[in-house]
């Protein structure tokens, strides 16, 4: 179903690029479609959406991609709901296309002087004379195709990675929005460890990623290859991290860095708080697997899903209700995309302890509102730091 997916959308956009070069009398060039993600990686998860990046070729213009395709994508059967979000840090379309979610973003091809599109982006060549947006859209798939490349064994990655995914989502840490890791994030962090046990077994990375992150000197950034700096003279001008020269990435928590050209931080959102609460599932991780080890547990003890609501007693909870699916949609993504700052205002709370959940509830709230999900952060007032509740 998904690779059907990919190919209507596909099919949709490259005629919507071919008709607006007839009506422009623009040269005759069309627009491509590239994946990545866990997608490209092969590790779709059954609530995995498809990131997909749009090319196009230079006359066709970021805002004329969120007008004028838009508006063609909302008025298809197969399109269920359609969120542009044109003033992301990096825009992007949100939609449901029979029932799978898709992340579309854009770039255009033309703005280096190419006429047609890439067959492969790994040549950094693509990004000559693209704005800051079209590269951070295009590296989404440079990073994809560059970890693949930097593995020693594929299927072994692919394997392991599934299984930290899924231990990250069922112990509450798989949220780039609230600070903890996104997916790029796991996976690089996948790649390093089978880069440093290039012939383990998928069972041995496991438990070897454990024990390597636990120990991880952080804020000793992970990365999978040198960081490349492009002298100022050879006409790239992106900002690459580096913390001897950068105020801001130097106070970076836990940096994990992407193999692609120009350099950026994944885990920029990271704060001491979660910070906090991964280091201790790492932990928590490692000594499972010394028990699966010596047979005393089960592989399952590893990911049994985390207790939260079992273990905190006091909650902050926070509800997102709307009438409708596509205002709910938008109202959702507004609310989360401020959630992080309300964390750090919670953080300063000096006699308070937080433990931010990153699942939504779906509730019912009478007739009125037809479209309800709710959201929880723990909240521990520890008597030895002068708290009582």
């Amino acid at each position: 179903l998904r690779e059907q997916v990919l190919e209507e959308v596909g099919s949709l956009f490259t005629n919507w690029v071919n008709e607006m070069q007839q009506q422009s009398g623009s040269p005759n060039e069309s627009g491509k479609l590239f994946t990545f993600g866990s997608y490209k990686l092969t590790v779709v998860h059954p609530e995995s959406d498809i990131d997909t990046l749009c090319m196009a070729p230079a006359w066709v213009s970021r805002d004329l991609f969120f007008q004028q395709f838009v508006e063609r994508l909302m008025n298809h059967e197969n399109c269920s709901e359609c969120i542009p979000v044109p003033g992301a840090y990096t825009p992007v379309i949100k939609m449901r296309w029979s029932g799978i979610w898709l992340d579309l973003l854009f770039a255009s091809f033309g703005e280096g002087g190419m006429t047609s599109p890439p067959s492969s982006l790994l040549d950094d060549e693509v990004l000559q004379g693209m704005d800051d947006k079209s590269v951070r859209a295009v590296n989404g798939c440079r990073v994809a195709e560059l970890i693949l490349n930097l593995i020693p064994n594929a299927e072994n990655f692919r394997i392991t990675l599934r299984f930290i995914k899924y231990w990250a989502r069922q112990r509450g840490i798989y949220s780039n929005v609230l600070g903890f890791f996104g997916g790029v994030t796991w996976a690089l962090l996948v790649a390093r460890v089978c880069q440093l046990y290039p012939y383990a077994a998928p069972s041995v990375l496991v438990s070897r990623f454990f024990r390597v992150y636990e120990k991880w000197r952080w804020p000793q950034p992970i990365h999978l290859n040198t960081i490349a700096e492009k002298p100022a003279n050879s006409g790239y001008m992106h900002k690459v991290w580096n913390p001897r020269t950068n105020p801001t990435d130097k106070a970076h928590i836990m940096p994990v860095i992407t193999p692609a050209y120009p350099a950026m931080n994944t885990t920029h959102n990271t704060t001491e708080t979660t910070k906090r609460i991964i280091m201790a599932e790492f932990a928590r991780g490692r000594e499972c697997c010394a028990a699966v080890e010596k047979r005393e547990k089960p592989w399952s003890c590893v990911y049994d899903r985390h207790p939260f609501f079992s273990i905190f007693q006091n909650f902050l909870q926070i509800q997102i209700m709307a009438k409708g699916e596509d205002v709910f949609q938008r109202f959702k993504g507004w609310v989360e995309s401020r959630l992080r700052t309300l964390i750090a205002i919670l953080e300063r709370i000096g006699v308070m302890a937080i433990h931010p959940n990153p699942h939504f509830y779906d509730f019912t709230e009478g007739e009125e509102w037809e479209h309800a999900t709710s959201m929880f952060i723990a909240l521990q007032f520890p008597e030895d730091q002068g708290a009582a509740v």
